[in-house]
């Protein structure tokens, strides 16, 4: 099984006391949410690295495009660099001018 997070380490304890009694059906109840819930931070986790991946391949292409600015490279040449279309170059290049 993997790694707990912390709120559910800390929690063990309070539901593991012998002061409480729980059905079957309220603990199977409480395994199902820690399995949902460690699942919502495992795929909010890869999504969260998605994103920055997608930024960095972003700030990458920014880079370059204002590198070929620098040199008076043409939108068609930059877009070929790129490998972008022309018109998400074109945005792009803009987006650096203003």
């Amino acid at each position: 099984m993997a790694k707990k997070s912390e709120p559910l380490q800390s929690a063990e304890g309070k539901f593991s006391s012998s002061e409480y009694e729980f059905t079957s059906e309220q603990i199977l109840a409480r395994e199902k949410l820690e399995r949902d819930l460690e699942e919502t931070l495992r795929v909010g986790r890869e999504e969260g690295r998605e994103e920055a991946r997608k930024e960095g391949r972003e700030e990458s292409r920014r880079e370059v495009i204002s590198n070929a600015l620098k040199l008076n490279l043409s939108m068609d040449q930059i877009a070929a660099i790129t490998g972008l279309p022309l018109e998400e170059a074109s945005r792009l290049a803009d987006s650096l001018k203003g």
